[in-house]
């Protein structure tokens, strides 16, 4: 199988369905199935170093532009010219240790045991709960925080204070394929982003509800505040917005 390495952040964010454009230096003629392995250094928090992490179907690879760059997790072009390596199918492994080489390199498929195929959603959250969680550094973080709010003005929640934890991003999403931008977009209206790692939606209170009910997000407080106030927008931040 041929691989290759990234910083862990990196691997991470593609482990998660969140990454899914690489940019690089140099291209490659390969196409096809492709191991994630992240470096053992740097030690970023929360993320697991020193493995190999998941597989995905490297689709096609172009001259990078400007409209790989939200794909790419990067906020301003790289100062060198490259290539954005196309991902798709982010695949769960057991994870193993892995000693990186530069540029892609070969591991054996011996070494690789990935999820069943038509696996269901409960046996992907078990998946990752055994093989990925215990092997992050620090434990585990939210890829989003979620903040509520209502539009009608002058509005008074009843625990305004607690509104920043009415919900918290989930980690893992249920499943790689349902990125969480991605499957907001397809269901929700207005994205509005402030250029800084934070994304506003609005959305009728059934289309929230199915969105975070999608999610693994859905509570109790979350549907009384949208009984409450039907007109609201949900804001999540990045967490791992410009990290690297």
């Amino acid at each position: 199988m041929k691989a290759i390495s990234l910083k862990p952040l990196w691997a991470h964010l593609i482990l998660c369905g969140e990454k899914t454009v690489e940019f690089r230096t140099w291209k490659t003629t390969h196409r096809g199935s492709l191991l994630i392995c992240s470096s053992a250094t740097p030690r970023e928090p929360n993320t697991i170093v020193g493995q190999a992490l998941c597989l995905v179907t490297l689709k096609d690879v172009v001259p990078f532009e400007t409209k790989h760059l939200d794909a790419a997790h990067l906020e301003n072009m790289p100062d060198k010219k490259g290539y954005a390596w196309i991902l798709e199918e982010v695949r769960y492994i057991k994870p193993f240790p892995v000693k990186g080489k530069l540029h892609l390199y070969d591991v054996s498929d011996d070494l690789i045991h990935p999820i069943a195929e038509n696996s269901s959603e409960a046996e992907y959250i078990d998946f990752f709960k055994t093989w990925y969680l215990p092997k992050m550094e620090g434990g585990p973080i939210s890829l989003y925080e979620a903040f509520l709010c209502p539009i009608t003005p002058g509005a008074d929640w009843q625990d305004t204070e607690e509104l920043n934890t009415l919900i918290q991003g989930v980690m893992p999403l249920p499943m790689p394929e349902r990125a969480f931008r991605k499957t907001a977009k397809a269901i929700l209206h207005d994205e509005i982003t402030n250029g800084v790692g934070v994304w506003c939606y609005r959305g009728t209170p059934a289309e929230l509800k199915d969105f975070l009910a999608g999610q693994g997000m859905l509570t109790k407080k979350f549907a009384s505040f949208c009984d409450a106030y039907p007109d609201c927008a949900v804001a999540f931040q990045d967490n791992f917005f410009g990290g690297m």
